[in-house]
């Protein structure tokens, strides 16, 4: 891992110097490692897209109807069932495909531009021209493009939420960082898709295109498989049950011509079909068709492109929205409410010593109480030998030859095995009451030294947005959080949420929603009550 190498090594490692890389040196690399592009599936042929548009089990109906009036020899019917059918597939064809040249367009446009050193002058090209050992000059303002370690930082803050979802923006180091610790820690490295906020520096490129931390997250998005939407599924049901009920009736039909009207099997045949063609709703698929791209010209207008027509139905069957709270339901902008101190230490011990561990963990709770120290002048300098591990819900060191620990209550209480008597119990409840979002639990020598409470300012329309979804029809909304079951009981109730998850990981979130996708109300059952909103 290059965050745990040092410039030097990286630099040997990429086989680079800090004056980059050759023009010649580059194209050689360019072909050697591909561009610095994320991959995506193989585009389908307009003739294939075409194809595509007559898998429907309805549209495989009307095509065995239309063979069977052409072998039958009603003509008229089958010209007019073929015209539907290829006018149907026609409108879905030229929606798709212009939905793609709209995002082929918007990709273009959205190619960003890098300052690379190459044969040691500065110069501007596409982020898609980065190679591995390239040296990438960034400030305030820019994108960065492949994943890289930095070499020079000066005041340089990056914002990397479209990875790790902490709104605040990274303090960047050029330091070598021993410990293994998580992306969101790994302060000596500049990640792809990231914002630099503040700040200029410079890195070596170590990873480009699919390599990359969010190519690895396109990876997975491009091995989803593709699901079947609601009204493809009403579609498939219906067409299943029609195409039974016309065989039934036909079938007798048929029985009773011979049988009872004693008509000959030619004649009885050729009613059988008649009737069958009669019963098939030719237009159907058409219908269906024009209104879903009426829907996306809609969508446009509300500035969105719709790649495959059936999304635009997918979007109103949802039924259940799961919500992220920091920075979605909250402001991201939490700071200390109150420092409780404990076991005869005082509340400043207790301020100085959390911000001196909470230094290791760049997210917004740990700078509220870094900041908050820095404004109450607390010195908070290393105290601590080394850090032993930090994990997504706390940090373990050591502090004058004691063991101390910071973090969540389940880190500190369930993992760490801190002593919980009666009287912290109520306690925690008592700072609960008082409308603390969330509880931080610093200990030292296997005892409680404190607890801070930490407020983060709910979003004045977050209450409003999530009665209107009411309004239109949504079962539920459900909030997924880090924060213990106290904290998130006292947002979900202060903005009228049912149901949420409490102490739910990152990594965890996408398979908690996987298993919704079984359990989620029928959209049938939320179009009964849904209402006209203007949310």
């Amino acid at each position: 891992m290059y965050y745990q190498k040092s410039i030097e090594q990286t630099l040997n490692d990429c086989q680079t110097t800090k004056s980059g890389l050759s023009t010649q040196e580059a194209l050689s690399r360019q072909e050697k490692y591909g561009k610095n592009e994320l991959a995506e599936k193989k585009k389908e042929s307009p003739f294939l897209i075409f194809l595509k548009q007559f898998q429907d089990l309805l549209v495989i109906i009307l095509i065995i109807a239309a063979i069977i009036s052409g072998l039958s020899g009603q003509l008229e019917s089958t010209l007019v069932i073929v015209v539907v059918i290829v006018i149907n597939a026609i409108l879905g064809t030229v929606q798709t495909l212009k939905a793609e040249k709209s995002l082929e367009s918007l990709k273009k446009l959205s190619i960003p531009k890098v300052k690379v050193l190459r044969d040691g002058q500065l110069c501007e090209l596409n982020s898609n021209e980065l190679t591995i050992g390239d040296i990438v000059q960034i400030e305030a303002g820019d994108v960065v493009s492949g994943d890289g370690r930095i070499i020079e930082s000066a005041s340089l803050q990056i914002n990397e939420s479209a990875l790790t979802g902490e709104v605040d923006s990274v303090d960047k180091i050029t330091d070598t960082i021993e410990q293994e610790v998580i992306v969101g820690d790994q302060k000596n490295m500049a990640f792809s898709g990231s914002l630099v906020t503040n700040g200029t520096g410079r890195y070596i490129v170590t990873s480009i295109g699919m390599n990359t931390e969010i190519g690895k997250i396109a990876s997975m998005l491009n091995e989803a498989k593709d699901r079947k939407t609601p009204l493809q599924k009403s579609l498939d049901d219906f067409s299943g049950k029609l195409s039974v009920a016309i065989m039934i009736i036909c079938a007798i039909v048929l029985a009773l011509n011979i049988f009872l009207a004693h008509e000959s099997l030619l004649d009885a045949l050729m009613i059988a079909v008649a009737l069958a063609v009669a019963a098939i709703p030719e237009a159907l698929s058409s219908i269906v068709t024009i209104v879903l791209s009426m829907s996306t010209q809609k969508m446009v207008k509300e500035n969105a492109i719709i790649k495959n027509l059936n999304s635009v139905e997918s979007l109103g069957c949802v039924s259940v929205i799961c919500s992220d709270k920091t920075g979605t339901l909250t402001n991201a902008t939490p700071f200390v409410q109150e420092v409780t101190p404990l076991d005869d230490y005082s509340r400043d011990e207790v301020l100085r010593i959390a911000a001196c561990l909470e230094e290791h963990f760049p997210h917004s709770v740990a700078n509220a109480i870094v900041k908050q120290a820095q404004d109450e002048e607390l010195l908070h300098q290393e105290e601590h030998a080394e850090v032993e591990y930090i994990i997504a819900h706390g940090i373990a060191t050591n502090l004058h030859g004691q063991r101390a620990i910071i973090g969540s209550e389940h880190f500190v209480f369930d993992d760490e095995q801190i002593e919980k008597p009666p009287e912290i119990v109520q306690l925690i409840s008592k700072l609960h009451s008082k409308g603390a979002s969330s509880l931080i639990y610093l200990a030292i020598g296997q005892r409680l030294a404190g607890i801070i409470s930490i407020y983060d300012p709910l979003k004045p329309e977050a209450k409003h947005v999530i009665n209107n979804l009411r309004e239109i029809g949504f079962k539920k909304v459900i909030m997924l959080t880090g924060d213990c079951e106290n904290a998130a009981g006292h947002i979900a109730n202060e903005l009228g949420i049912d149901d949420y998850k409490a102490g739910i990981l990152p990594e965890d979130k996408a398979e908690y929603i996987s298993c919704l996708l079984y359990t989620s109300p029928s959209p049938r059952d939320r179009q009964k009550s849904r209402m006209p909103s203007s949310a």
